[in-house]
């Protein structure tokens, strides 16, 4: 599934995960409260879950991350995805994203080497999960938060930095992933690359915070798997001030599915846009019932 579950500077608490019992894993055996897992990602009978603010060995926001598998009405650990050893650090906040595709998991560090940020691709064999790369921005800098956001579907990959506002495609090739593309959009402090959903041959970028937080999100579509040089299209709504639209987003084929938390004051609503090929349309509104 191509999902990603944080924004740059928005954290998404997604409830029914705290006191997660993670199982037979490396340093213990529960997430305490304080330490709850806060992000996760779904393919198939698979769940992927990220606990960005656990700590290790007594080192605070080290981050973790669990792979749960089904098997019929239950759900047990399958395995812990682990950096390699001389790759974490306090306040990394690993798991502060994650993706899954198939047997192809990604997971966020936000704050990884001065809040750069990182994001790790691990990849299944069996019922073993292994470090297959680690991929970083060649133009990474403090702050740009790097792998707050992320997405895969097969052997493409999304990145987001909102910190810097971009966001970066990676492809892969066998086991190799090649060097990434960068895409753009709006202007600096837009936090383009908050939230990333990738789908087939086309990409959907949030930036909440454009035009004084109304916020607005990017269609980039390849040609050919050539993501250099293109304009994408942007998907607004009448929402106004302060609706942080893009601060989630979901990709499907021709769907578009945009999350807007902050319109209606904090009240929230979902937007449906649909592609018929050439434009894209704005096709609902999903509000809560009343």
């Amino acid at each position: 599934m191509n999902r990603s579950s944080t924004g740059m500077f928005l954290l998404a608490l997604l409830g029914g995960l705290t006191a997660f019992d993670a199982g037979a894993i490396t340093e213990s055996n529960t997430l305490p409260l304080s330490e709850e897992a806060t992000v996760v990602a779904l393919d198939g009978d698979t769940l992927v879950v990220g606990a960005p603010h656990a700590a290790i060995a007594g080192a605070q926001q080290v981050g973790r991350a669990f792979v749960v598998l089904r098997e019929g009405t239950n759900w047990t650990q399958q395995a812990e995805l682990i950096p390699n050893p001389d790759d974490r650090a306090a306040f990394d906040e690993f798991g502060s994203s994650v993706a899954i595709s198939g047997d192809t998991a990604i997971v966020g560090a936000r704050r990884h080497n001065s809040d750069q940020g990182a994001a790790y691709v691990f990849v299944r064999s069996g019922t073993t999960w292994s470090q297959q790369a680690q991929l970083t921005a060649s133009d990474g800098a403090a702050d740009h938060g790097f792998g707050a956001a992320v997405a895969i579907s097969g052997d493409t990959a999304v990145i987001g930095a909102g910190g810097a506002n971009a966001s970066y495609i990676f492809t892969r090739s066998g086991s190799t992933w090649g060097s990434p593309s960068k895409l753009t959009a709006g202007t600096p402090g837009d936090g383009f690359g908050c939230a990333v959903a990738v789908s087939g041959d086309s990409a959907l970028i949030g930036a909440p915070a454009k035009s004084a937080n109304a916020g607005a999100a990017y269609v980039f579509k390849s040609s050919g798997g050539n993501w250099s040089g293109l304009t994408p299209t942007a998907l607004t709504t009448s929402g106004g001030a302060n609706a942080y639209l893009g601060y989630a987003v979901d990709l499907s084929g021709r769907y578009a599915l945009l999350g807007a938390p902050g319109e209606a004051s904090n009240v929230g609503a979902g937007y449906v846009f649909y592609s018929n090929g050439t434009a894209w349309s704005q096709q609902a509104k999903l509000t809560g019932a009343a």
